[in-house]
């Protein structure tokens, strides 16, 4: 599939400097299908996806086959509905895309390629309506407009239907009926294939949602606006190194907004790349240059297949294939949803063991940093007496990760936790309280040479191996300890706590 859309890639390129539109039919015809195969890698059952695109590939070669061998104009709205019956005969009631219905069988979902051929019918007739009663206005500023209100209000009916799977099949509906019209409109196909990518790339990387609010968001959808409009002036660029340059900026400039995500998490990364694919869309709608929609596609396929890194993702799906399931809960959710046990017959000394984690986050929505300190040691004594008890923790400033090494070293200079003169976290408590079915510790965290009152609150949750386990959270706010503050990085540092003593 990378190949597949490698190539694409590369042949839309040469098509913009050779300045042939062509082919530009035969390229789209063919994005869509790789489009339609990237997209059914979430089809249910798995052994439906080559039947289903071998259905798609059918419907959409026979029309573009028909459109360039028959003449009646009858045609190009009578074969690409019959042709419909493709589905409505060789379909099957088991297809699923995600919790939607593909069953073609039932009428809501051959609705979704009826769709497509109405829009395209509606086009028409504005087309003529609109010479006739308003001959001033722009043939194409009104065609945009009459597109992006049109495809608004289809995408809102055939998401309802058919999730992401009802841009792909509005699309083959669109290129059915362009087969047989004499307006090319093949950029509507590549803007609705664009929209249907952001499906497949939600769940590629199991994005629960897409927050309009978060600035990395709105500059996703006007970086991928603004690749189409750096492409399509490529085209008008008679010199083929600077029309070629110009190009793959384009595909570089949606490279970066992945790869700023390893400076920081608010700079960029997945979902600044899923928001950019609908800018791609809504921008090929405006500026109607099928040619530059299909370099842009599958090049941004492939940025968001090879060029995603999530370094914290990584050490996450590591840790989960040899650690305790419960570990990667969140602090709310894991504190909260295990009962603490009773502290009968764990009174001792005890020191605590090495396996011991501390996970943090800190951050605003949409730019959160996370990271772990381990490799903790100190001595605990647990007592009859719970306010005779003793907590005290060491850490070395060097475990602490934040998932990038270049941040983490940055971490380590005197801006920050100076490391060469105060190599050392602490916690020592001074005081121990039940409360619930845990108890709050209350002591002194010590750091950059300051030691400032700080509560944590655990529960012992059983033996695991032979070693005492506690779960517990906190939270500090760093300013405390002389930082400056900043709502870019954050000033408050909420802690995950997984403890073993033995």
């Amino acid at each position: 599939m990378i190949l597949g859309f490698a190539f694409l890639s590369l042949v839309a390129l040469v098509l913009i400097v050779k300045k042939n539109i062509g082919a530009a039919n035969i390229l789209t015809l063919l994005i869509a299908m790789c489009v339609g195969m990237f997209l059914t890698q979430w089809m249910e059952p798995t052994n439906a996806q080559s039947r289903f695109m071998g259905l798609i590939g059918v419907y959409l070669s026979l029309n573009f086959l028909a459109g360039a061998f028959l003449s009646n104009k009858f045609l190009k709205y009578a074969v690409p509905i019959v042709s419909l019956s493709i589905f409505y005969f060789l379909g099957d009631r088991s297809w699923m895309f995600g919790a939607y219905s593909l069953d073609f069988a039932q009428p809501k979902v051959l609705l979704l390629p009826v769709l497509g051929i109405v829009l395209m019918i509606l086009l028409d007739l504005k087309e003529l309506s609109m010479k006739k009663m308003f001959p001033e206005l722009s043939v194409e500023l009104t065609e945009s407009t009459v597109v992006l209100v049109l495809i608004g209000l289809m995408s809102i009916f055939g998401s309802f239907l058919g999730s992401w799977s009802s841009f792909l099949l509005i699309a083959i509906g669109v290129f059915a009926y362009n087969s047989f019209s004499e307006s090319n409109r093949n950029y509507i196909v590549l803007s609705l294939l664009a929209f249907a990518l952001i499906g497949g790339f939600i769940e590629e990387y199991k994005l629960e949602s897409i927050d309009l609010s978060i600035g990395k968001v709105i500059g996703g959808l006007v970086i991928g606006g603004s690749t189409v409009g750096m492409t399509s002036l490529a085209q008008k660029i008679n010199v083929w190194f600077w029309a070629v340059l110009l190009t793959l900026m384009s595909t570089l400039l949606i490279l970066l907004v992945l790869l700023l995500n390893n400076v920081h998490p608010a700079f960029g990364g997945i979902e600044t790349f899923v928001a950019s694919l609908a800018g791609i869309g809504i921008a090929g709608i405006w500026l109607r240059n099928q040619n530059a929609l299909a370099y842009v596609i599958p090049s941004a396929v492939l940025v968001g297949l090879l060029g995603y890194h999530d370094p914290f993702g990584d050490v996450i799906e590591q840790k989960e294939k040899t650690a305790n399931t419960n570990e990667m809960v969140e602090v709310e959710d894991k504190v909260g949803s295990i009962k603490g046990q009773g502290w009968d017959g764990l009174q001792g000394i005890y020191a605590i063991d090495n396996s011991s984690l501390i996970k943090f986050q800190l951050g605003p929505k949409g730019g959160v940093t996370e990271g772990k300190i381990s490799m903790l040691t100190g001595k605990v004594t647990i007592n009859e007496e719970l306010t005779a008890s003793s907590f005290s923790v060491e850490m070395k400033v060097k475990n602490l990760s934040t998932f990038n090494s270049i941040r983490d070293e940055s971490l380590m200079e005197d801006t920050y936790f100076n490391e060469p003169k105060y190599p050392l976290f602490s916690f020592v408590s001074n005081a121990m309280i039940a409360q619930a079915d845990g108890f709050v510790l209350k002591g002194n965290f010590g750091m950059i040479g300051k030691k400032i009152p700080q509560e944590v609150f655990l529960k012992y949750v059983g033996d695991e191996g032979g070693l005492k386990h506690f779960i517990g959270k906190s939270s500090l706010n760093r300013t405390k300890w002389g930082m400056l503050s900043s709502p870019q990085e954050g000033d408050i540092v909420d802690f995950e706590i997984d403890l073993y003593l033995k």
